[in-house]
């Protein structure tokens, strides 16, 4: 056995091997692949995580604060009468906290105060038969302890916290349109690398008719060369056979090439190597039929995401306005303020506060004209009269591509019944010409252009029927079907 056999045979084992190693994958598998793997699906889902954290900022004002405060005056009065002191120093440290309650709209507010005031004040002398009497006027020193509360409960604007919680539930609308936009923006991109894997689909199917013109291309030619060597034909057959032969040869090298290129692309989109190894397993000629038009029109244009997102905002615009009219209310407020109070020249008995300090008041304020309030009120009617039509709009849209995709698969499906006829129709042609040629009526020239036709009409079926299966694909994702909703998202 020569060195060329060996290599032959080493050859044809090797493709063998690789055949038998080879794994299949399908459509389904490689997209939950891709799915966990590539990086821009992790991106997406943190969209909703990163709103989630923004909303919960607003939570925070509903929080306890705490206060703390302390000063130091010194003043040297003007005295204007014998009893003003000469001088007066108060120390002033002051704690407390409060908080607002979003359910009604009130605001709490504790204080504990407690001041020393240091003074000097001349004393009062009376004049005496032994000299005079000095009689203090007050005492140098005196402490104090306030505790006190107010609590502020809104009437008309702000009533029930209508305010207080406007940016809190404007934030929740952003969670939802956040995360109905990135499940949108994944099938999406799930649409486009299910299309690269319909045409590597495509490609081993290419790759398969190419080869069958191949191996028919090789026999034309051995066949060419047996009857040139019994001087049944001129070498002009011969060299008509290596031409066809070489040609197919080429095409198939080429279609190598886009096949290996496209199994890169969709390797690396995954992080997975293993695609290497891998081929197609996916049926471009299993053709459903398109869904009954509509039924499907009225679900893609009033239940899928995209319209769901403008929904979510339409719905955040009239909370706005919602928010925005109460700011037009005038501002009244009922406040309640309850202390007691202790003092004494001895720190320790200023702590006895039995002294009760109570009020009760009302707050009004309004602006006249309100012309800020009225205007912003007046710019959200106009952003949900645009919303409006803006949902309208997209309808329109979903309905058109839906009526688009669907008519088209109805008509490309006759193109492909018509591929099918076709194909039978020159194989019949290719078996009559072989006829001829071996009867030595016809020139090799019309095999070969027959058997070529043969290939070409089933590249159209082959190109026809991945692109019915692209167009199905559009109205999975059209539909949602591509990257369905979570349970969990349906009822927001």
């Amino acid at each position: 056995m020569n060195i060329f056999r060996i290599l032959a045979v080493a050859g044809c084992l090797a493709i063998v091997a690789t055949a038998a190693a080879a794994q299949v994958v399908t459509m389904d598998e490689y997209l939950e692949r891709v799915k966990t793997t590539n990086p821009y699906f992790r991106v997406e889902k943190m969209q909703k995580d990163i709103a989630q954290k923004e909303s919960d900022r607003y939570l925070g004002r509903q929080d306890w604060r705490l206060n703390a405060n302390s000063s130091i005056n010194h003043v040297e009065p003007l005295r204007t009468g014998p009893f003003d002191p000469d001088r007066v120093d108060v120390f002033v440290l002051g704690a407390g906290t409060e908080r607002s309650f979003w359910g009604s709209g009130s605001r709490l507010t504790v204080d504990w105060q407690t001041d020393i005031t240091d003074q000097k004040i001349p004393g009062f002398s009376i004049p005496g038969p032994g000299g005079g009497i000095e009689i203090p006027i007050g005492p140098p020193t005196f402490y104090r302890n306030i505790l006190s509360a107010t609590w502020s409960l809104p009437l008309m604007q702000n009533s029930g916290g209508e305010l207080d919680r406007l940016d809190y539930d404007l934030s929740l609308y952003d969670i939802d349109i956040n995360d109905v936009t990135a499940l949108e923006n994944q099938e999406n991109y799930l649409l486009d690398v299910g299309s690269t894997f319909i045409q590597w689909a495509l490609a081993e199917e290419q790759i398969r008719i190419a080869e069958d013109r191949l191996d028919i291309a090789t026999e034309e030619l051995e066949r060419s060369e047996r009857k040139r060597s019994a001087f049944l034909v001129d070498e002009v057959d011969v060299l008509r056979s290596r031409d066809a032969l070489l040609g197919t040869q080429s095409a198939l090298y080429l279609i190598e090439s886009q096949w290996k290129a496209v199994q890169a692309e969709l390797a690396t989109l995954a992080e997975d190597v293993e695609i290497y190894q891998s081929k197609p397993q996916y049926d471009i000629y299993d053709l459903p039929g398109p869904p009954e038009i509509e039924s499907f029109v009225y679900y893609v244009t009033h239940r899928t995401r995209l319209v769901r997102t403008l929904e979510f905002q339409l719905e955040q615009i009239v909370r706005l306005e919602q928010g925005y009219d109460d700011i037009k209310k005038p501002e009244l407020a009922l406040n309640l303020r309850a202390a007691l109070l202790g003092g004494d020249e001895d720190f320790t008995g200023s702590f006895e506060i039995t002294n009760p300090d109570v009020g009760i008041g009302l707050v009004f304020s309004y602006p006249i004209n309100n012309r800020t309030a009225t205007a912003d009120v007046e710019k959200t009617r106009l952003q949900i009269r645009q919303l409006e039509l803006s949902i309208q709009n997209t309808q329109l849209s979903l309905e058109a591509a839906a009526r688009t995709i669907i008519v088209r698969m109805r008509e490309l499906r006759d193109v492909i019944d018509n591929n099918i006829e076709q194909i039978s129709s020159n194989k019949k042609r290719t078996e009559e010409e072989i006829k001829l040629y071996t009867q030595g009526r016809n020139d090799l020239t019309f095999v070969i252009q027959s058997r070529d036709r043969v290939a070409l009409s089933e590249l159209e079926y082959a190109g026809n029927a991945a692109e019915y299966h692209h167009l199905l694909l559009q109205l999975r994702a059209l539909s949602d079907e591509l990257l369905p909703t979570p349970p969990q998202n349906l009822d927001q």
